[in-house]
């Protein structure tokens, strides 16, 4: 008999605490520090740089594998480009064609 009046009282001071204590929570109260809204349109505006960027970057790459590739072919020709050789039939090219590609190629002055 007396362990239920112990166990009894334990759990009737345990739901009046209980109770007490849900009466006297408090809600949480968010803080907004400079708005909460445009934090949110920041890191909206962020992310879509960050996609344009990287699309930027995609378009510049393959501008630069242009580049290689013209910068390839140009060097089959003999004598234009100073630091390839081989790689495939070197083409004879007329003098003033030649000169014209070291014109335009900077670097390529023999």
């Amino acid at each position: 008999m007396r362990k239920i009046i112990i166990i009894s009282t334990a759990l009737v001071f345990f739901f009046a605490g209980y109770i007490t204590g849900s009466i006297h929570t408090r809600n949480a109260v968010a803080l907004e520090l400079g708005g909460l809204s445009s934090t949110v349109d920041s890191l909206k505006n962020l992310g879509k740089t960050v996609v344009e960027m990287q699309d930027n970057l995609n378009k510049l790459q393959k501008n630069v594998n242009t580049v290689k590739t013209i910068k390839e072919d140009l060097a089959k020709y003999q004598g234009v480009y100073k630091g390839v050789t081989g790689g495939g039939a070197k083409k004879q090219v007329t003098p003033a064609l030649q000169k014209g590609l070291q014109d335009i190629l900077p670097g390529s002055q023999q």
